[in-house]
């Protein structure tokens, strides 16, 4: 799924969820009028005062800022009668007027006022969550760890690639356990394709889902295609929302083909932002501090580097994907 595709999709879920407001409101609106008269007589009312408030601004009639004013004033009290006649009845005073779900836009998915026109936030998390479903395995869990898959042999003196595979199995199941009270906010899987750092990123982050921690995981491709919209100017909110995403899982890193003196320039900023405020984010790549240097800069070598806020997990061994 691409990011148009997720932003249509998510769009779709919020006009669906629109109409569904207003059945509901129509629903509960001829429930009222057949069974409480009181209370349907206020609602004609206030139907009448907002068609006398369009006539009289059609023919502009006298006073027309002192007739807008008594119209307010007359509305705003029908619409407190209203509401105490509805909690009398025991319906509650809102029963007329359910609430969105986001009251910031009113499930539009764009705030109002805003120029140029800017995303929610609740918009751009449910677009993440979107392309982080399209990339997780759903059978990724830590219960379906197999570690009979893992072979015996030594990869140090004394260390199996299943007892290093296990430990780090562990560690990872403990910091999504412990989440937000890791004892690191980051975790860096590194080590050759095919040892298991995607399917342990998958665990720790249906760990995190099951906990009800919202969770972005993206491939490095996607943070590619978030770079670049951001960098030329098409749209920059998918990009700035891994920056206050809870959680933030990066898949395979270093994968991707690099644009010049952006990608690591962006890659940086990320990195930067989230580790000054202390965020919990998980990288798995196949590359090694020397590579990362020469692919990106040695800027965002260094930040992967910083063990205060990294977690440095090295798996090693044979591709599990040819055992």
């Amino acid at each position: 799924m691409t990011r148009n595709e997720a932003l249509a999709k998510a769009l779709e879920e919020l006009r669906v969820r629109r109409e569904e407001r207003q059945a509901l409101l129509a629903r509960r609106e001829d429930e009222v009028r057949t069974n409480y008269p009181e209370i349907a007589r206020l609602l004609d009312e206030r139907i009448r005062l907002l068609f006398s408030g369009l006539s009289q601004s059609i023919k502009g009639n006298g006073d027309a800022q002192q007739a807008a004013q008594t119209l307010r004033t007359r509305g705003l009290q029908l619409n407190e009668e209203i509401r105490r006649a509805l909690d009398a009845c025991q319906l509650g005073r809102d029963y007329l007027s359910p609430k969105p779900d986001c009251p910031h836009c009113g499930d539009t998915g764009y705030l109002p006022d805003s120029v140029p026109q800017k995303m929610c936030e609740c918009l751009i998390r449910r677009v993440s969550q979107l392309l982080r479903k399209d990339d997780l395995d759903a059978a990724a869990s830590f219960e379906s760890f197999d570690e009979e898959r893992i072979p015996e042999g030594e990869v140090a003196p004394g260390v199996t690639q299943r007892a290093l595979s296990c430990r780090i199995r562990d560690i990872c199941r403990d910091w999504a356990k412990m989440y937000p009270d890791s004892l690191t906010r980051g975790i860096l899987l590194s080590g050759q394709a095919g040892l298991g750092k995607s399917f342990l990123m998958r665990c720790m982050a249906r760990a995190l889902e099951d906990r009800g921690v919202e969770v972005c995981f993206i491939s490095s491709f996607k943070l590619l295609e978030l770079i670049r919209a951001k960098h030329f100017g098409d749209s920059g909110e998918g990009f700035d929302a891994l920056m206050s995403a809870p959680v933030l899982m990066i898949d395979d890193l270093g994968s991707e083909p690099t644009i010049n003196n952006v990608s690591g320039e962006y890659l940086c900023i990320l990195l930067e932002e989230r580790m000054t405020r202390r965020m919990h984010t998980v990288v798995s790549t196949n590359l090694t501090p020397t590579q990362f240097k020469a692919q990106y800069s040695e800027r965002v070598m260094s930040r992967l580097c910083d063990t205060r806020y990294w977690d440095q997990l090295h798996l090693e061994g044979r591709d599990l994907r040819r055992t």
